[in-house]
């Protein structure tokens, strides 16, 4: 170990050189093994601000690139922790010849160990996350898959019910329409009936006034006639009154005159008076009839003959 330390500017100065891309030299087989002990202080001379990370700037100013520091930033922070530099400084002066002792080859054996493990574990995360994500996913797809049947289910139903709605308005409308034009088939028909009873009516009580008018005017007639015969028998009456009278009173002159009464003119036989008509039937509504009178009339003539 104190051989080690001793010949730490040897490594420092062979670290720088392979760091900076020399050639390595013809004593590097001789050199002392790079022990993890020399990788740890070196860490700390190049870690200036001590914040256990070492910078670009200060990986620079240690003659190491920003390629070669990329190379090993496994977390991609821009900076390398113990363990990447250790890893770092390893491989370096490996790759110059350099001897390197068993604590530092188990030290990088561990640190990959671990980051192998670390890498291990983000897989497994990622696949852990990745299936749940998947899981999710698939509960997603499950859900809107779900969420979509209940939706076409609930649209379907509406569209049902809307068909149903529309079914049953339309039946509504066709049934109030049939209402309506029974209604107005059925005041047609009584207004049909009533007009035709109205006719009816109007017939019956023309007919009826038409008999009452024939009837009248029949009884007209015959009174009429019945007048005329009395008229006739009157004036017959008359005129064999006014003749027997003539007659009466020429016998009387003759008679004074010391005439022959025997050989005189017999007196006229007086015409019978006419068969009276038979009275007509009393009409229904009431209205008396001609021959009642006629008849009168007749009596107060025949009163009145002498």
């Amino acid at each position: 170990m104190m051989k080690s330390i001793r010949n730490a500017p040897i490594l420092a100065t062979a670290l720088a050189g392979a760091l900076l891309g020399a050639a390595p030299a013809a004593s590097a087989q001789d050199s002392p093994p790079a022990t993890l002990e020399l990788a740890q202080r070196t860490f700390k001379k190049l870690d200036a601000n001590k914040d256990g990370k070492i910078s670009l700037a200060e990986a620079r100013r240690g003659g190491l690139t920003a390629s070669s520091v990329n190379g090993e930033d496994a977390d991609a922070d821009q900076h390398l922790s113990e363990a990447e530099f250790t890893l770092l400084y390893r491989g370096l002066l490996s790759s110059r010849g350099y001897p390197i002792a068993k604590d530092l080859d188990r030290a990088v054996d561990g640190i990959q160990a671990a980051r192998k493990q670390a890498a291990d574990a983000q897989r497994t995360e990622e696949a852990r996350k990745k299936q749940s994500q998947q899981s999710a996913e698939a509960r997603t797809t499950a859900a809107r898959k779900k969420q979509a049947e209940l939706d076409a289910q609930r649209t379907q139903d509406a569209r049902k019910k809307q068909s149903q709605q529309s079914a049953e308005a339309r039946t509504t409308a066709a049934r109030k329409k049939q209402a309506e034009l029974d209604a107005q088939r059925t005041q047609d028909a009584r207004k049909k009936q009533a007009q035709q009873t109205a006719e009816a009516r109007t017939t019956a009580a023309r007919k009826k006034q038409a008999e009452l008018d024939a009837q009248r005017t029949q009884d007209a007639r015959k009174k009429q006639a019945q007048q005329s015969a009395e008229a006739r028998t009157t004036a017959a009456r008359k005129k064999q009154a006014e003749l027997d009278a003539q007659r009466t009173q020429d016998a009387r002159k003759k008679e004074a005159s010391g005439g022959d009464g025997a050989d005189g003119p017999k007196p006229t036989q007086v015409p019978t008076k006419p068969k009276r008509v038979k009275k007509p039937r009393k009409p229904s509504d009431g209205t008396p009839s001609p021959a009642a009178g006629s008849k009168g009339r007749a009596g107060g003539s025949d009163g009145a003959h002498p």
